[in-house]
């Protein structure tokens, strides 16, 4: 499915929006793969006409080798009531897209500009997941429609399974940088953070509850799990 994207205008902050979402799109094709799927469903777009969409990247298409399906929330990260008319994308250097922790540090001393939400979530995936489609769409538009946003280390209950009706074990989302790449990128609009969805079990969330998330997430990469989201797999404590 094509994403549609907003019908230019005499405006040049409509150009100027388009532009800055072909560069996020370019930007998710070369730090997580290409995708020719993206599911859209504008039924649900907030007030203001934000919208979520995802895109699908297939094993063979990322740009790290790997097994796993990955799922990439969009619209987040897009400016879509901001005011666009300082914002010069020809003075934008796709070379430098990719941020250190170190640099969003230092420009925070100056006064940081987010884009939008200021975050994409990322959910990787052991086989193709329709599930993963469903349920990202639904965060996004919780995220676009209440204006609550998530960090690195946020923990969310589904209250209930992964995949709804089914015997899965992992029944709460934890946020973390992702493992593998850097966590920031920059749009002409600001900055954005990549946080990668890990779907964890009842007793995986009361371990993150006593001693952090920090401490679970090193202890689901000690266990192989890593950042994927797998909805058959036990608990690491078992």
């Amino acid at each position: 499915m094509d994403i549609i994207l907003p019908e230019p205008g005499a405006s040049g902050e409509d150009e100027t929006f388009e532009r800055i979402w072909q560069i996020r799109d370019d930007i998710v094709r070369r730090v997580w793969g290409n995708f020719n799927e993206v599911y859209v469903q504008r039924d649900t777009a907030a007030e203001n006409g934000a919208y979520i969409y995802l895109t699908e990247i297939p094993p063979e298409a990322q740009v790290i080798p790997a097994q796993h399906w990955t799922y990439v929330t969009g619209g987040l990260s897009l400016p879509w009531t901001a005011d666009l008319s300082p914002v010069n994308v020809d003075d934008y250097s796709v070379t430098n897209d990719q941020i250190t922790a170190e640099q969003l540090a230092a420009a925070a001393v100056q006064g940081i500009d987010l884009s939008g939400q200021g975050f994409e979530v990322v959910l990787n995936t052991p086989a193709e997941a329709p599930w993963a489609v469903d349920l990202l769409h639904n965060i996004g538009t919780y995220v676009l429609n209440t204006g609550d946003g998530f960090a690195s280390g946020h923990r969310v209950p589904l209250n209930g399974p992964i995949i709804r009706d089914s015997d899965s074990e992992l029944q709460v989302l934890l946020f973390a940088p992702p493992s593998d790449r850097a966590p920031l990128f920059r749009l002409p609009s600001g900055f954005v953070q990549w946080l990668v969805a890990i779907g964890i079990t009842l007793d995986e969330w009361e371990y993150a509850q006593r001693e952090g998330s920090a401490a679970l997430v090193a202890a689901l990469r000690e266990n192989g799990v890593g950042d994927l989201t797998d909805p058959q797999r036990r608990s690491i404590f078992v």
